[in-house]
């Protein structure tokens, strides 16, 4: 939010007074528009988008659309404001490119594959002006103008948020080459050895140890990879996996029992002096 001076509301107000469109209003009325005509020139210079362009007549372009963006949408969070000033640069780059492309259909001595760059280039541009329009929430024509029209922003904008950010991401660890499974938090990413890769294939030790147990088909374990039978049969085979050995809890015991026998028994050695 933009904090507004009963100064600046006051000096306003003398400026705005005096115009034809105004004459008429009461002193409250007067007011309000200048506290509205305030917050609109302090997200205006917040932004700058006057910066991101070097020609007089784009930079003019760049302000209007921004009062047009401003006027018919809400803008106010750090993100959204990025965005927007991306999109205002998209959108004077796309004029730019069109009167470059047309320039190029008038002239008869231009290569036909020059042509089709700027048209493939346009065709990018276009696609990134829908994106981030989509991730502001302000693609169609309707105007946000009160609070439940706000809140449908705010659920696209999540939606589109979900998108972009997933609970989790996989990647290649750039040191082993070894899959990385990232787990997002509340700040950042927390990172794990993949459980469902080894080395760089697909797979994951307990299923497939399942699948040789009997406990699991190969098909159900392939529905759960997401992957063929045969693939299965190919992972075992790859790595000749036995079943992981099932120790007793006696047979356990037991080895403890004679590991601590020969300690004793060698303790007893060292006070007799034998060797």
């Amino acid at each position: 939010m933009y904090n507004v001076t009963e100064e600046e509301i006051t000096n306003r107000v003398n400026k705005i007074n005096k115009l034809v469109q105004y004459r008429n209003k009461s002193d409250g009325e007067l007011r309000k528009i200048a506290e509205t005509l305030i917050i609109k020139g302090k997200k205006r210079d917040d932004l700058n988008v006057s910066d991101l362009v070097i020609d007089d007549t784009e930079k003019k372009l760049a302000k209007e659309l921004l009062d047009k963006y401003l006027k018919d949408y809400t803008i106010e969070t750090i993100s959204d404001k990025n965005i927007l000033k991306q999109l205002i640069y998209l959108e004077v780059l796309n004029t730019r490119l069109q009167i470059k492309l047309n320039k190029y259909s008038e002239e008869d001595n231009n290569d036909d594959k020059d042509l089709v760059k700027v048209i493939e280039v346009v065709h990018k541009n276009l696609t990134q002006i829908i994106n981030l329009k989509s991730q502001l929430g302000i693609i169609g024509n309707k105007k946000k103008e009160n609070d439940a029209d706000v809140l449908a922003t705010l659920k696209k904008k999540f939606k589109n948020y979900l998108k972009e950010n997933q609970a989790s991401r996989t990647i290649v660890c750039p040191y082993c080459s070894q899959m990385v499974l990232l787990k997002i938090r509340t700040t950042a990413y927390d990172a794990q050895k993949h459980p469902f890769f080894r080395d760089r294939i697909l797979y994951n030790d307990h299923l497939v140890n399942l699948v040789i147990k009997g406990t699991l088909t190969k098909e159900d374990v392939a529905q759960i990879l997401e992957c063929s039978p045969d693939y299965i049969d190919w992972l075992i085979t790859k790595w000749k996996i036995k079943p992981a050995p099932v120790v007793a809890l006696d047979t356990v015991n037991e080895e403890i029992k004679q590991i601590k026998e020969k300690k004793d028994a060698l303790e007893s050695d060292k006070i007799s002096g034998t060797d």
